[in-house]
């Protein structure tokens, strides 16, 4: 059975023998209409189908419909963070990852889809295609890939920087999240509603790719710990430990004098006015100091 749309012919597919695809129609009186001068083209000899899963939605619609728990956010980030190593350790790299492009299927969980820009990779034309505006989300991408260095999985570690901040920040307008991507990307400095995160966004998103982290290692953060997004609160901070300090159990018994001792600011609840840039992002350093 054709159906005509948009200038073009289609058949409806109605049984595959051998290997071989057979149309309800005559194959040798089926054709394309070519929209610029309506002359009929020859039917391809064979088809290709793809078979994708349906997801409900994208990060992007998600986002721009319901606010996002901490617990939800990170439970998203991991959940990207182990796609990309899973593709990663195939050799694969993604290049176009961005909010349209991350899913999420009826189950809740982190589908990373979108892979048809890897031929412009593969012909080593990734830069020109960026260029000409026919590759690639450019909100998103890592320096080197529009200045034609070569590149590598990096790339996707840095748009995933990216990511992390558009979860984590609190924007109201679409203004507020592309000034804070520019303000990052330009002059590596973050908003205040990414406290206690900044040093992760600025590792993801290190100039150098070496300086960035491997998918292995993001996965070893503190803030990929496998923990359920229904236990953790909605403004649950997951700060930066930059020294390792005994924990206190909270049955211990009082020590005598600690009355007359003061207690210590918690590091849940660090200042986080004036939130700025670190000069190495590959290392993590005291929030605190000047």
């Amino acid at each position: 059975m054709q159906s005509q749309k948009c200038g073009k012919i289609f058949y409806r597919v109605d049984r595959v023998e051998d290997g071989a695809i057979y149309d309800s129609d005559d194959r040798d009186e089926s054709y394309d209409v070519n929209e610029d001068n309506d002359t009929p083209l020859k039917d391809p000899d064979s088809m290709l189908f793809i078979q994708m899963e349906h997801c409900c939605q994208n990060l992007d619609h998600l986002l721009e419909q319901s606010v996002i728990s901490k617990g939800e956010t990170l439970k998203y980030f991991r959940e990207m963070v182990r796609g990309l190593d899973h593709i990663h350790g195939k050799k694969i790299i993604h290049g176009d990852l961005s909010r349209k492009n991350i899913f999420i299927d009826a189950k809740n969980v982190i589908k990373v889809a979108d892979f048809g820009l890897d031929i412009a990779r593969l012909l080593d034309n990734f830069a020109t295609a960026i260029k000409s505006g026919s590759s690639g989300t450019k909100t998103y991408l890592a320096p080197e890939a529009e200045t034609g260095a070569p590149i590598d999985e990096k790339i996707d570690i840095y748009s995933l920087g990216i990511l992390l901040l558009v979860l984590l920040g609190s924007f109201t307008t679409m203004f507020e999240r592309a000034r804070a991507i520019t303000d990052l990307k330009e002059m590596r400095v973050l908003p205040e509603s990414v406290c206690g995160y900044e040093d992760y966004i600025l590792q993801l998103v290190a100039l150098s790719p070496g300086e960035r982290p491997s998918t292995k290692e993001i996965l070893t953060w503190p803030i990929c710990a496998d923990v359920s997004s229904s236990e953790a609160d909605d403004d649950d901070r997951v700060p930066i430990r930059t020294e390792d300090e005994p924990q206190a159990a909270d049955d211990d018994p009082p020590q005598e004098g600690d009355a007359d001792v003061p207690e210590e600011e918690d590091a849940d609840e660090q200042d986080c006015e004036g939130v700025r840039s670190l000069e190495s992002p590959s290392s993590l350093k005291d929030l605190d100091s000047d």
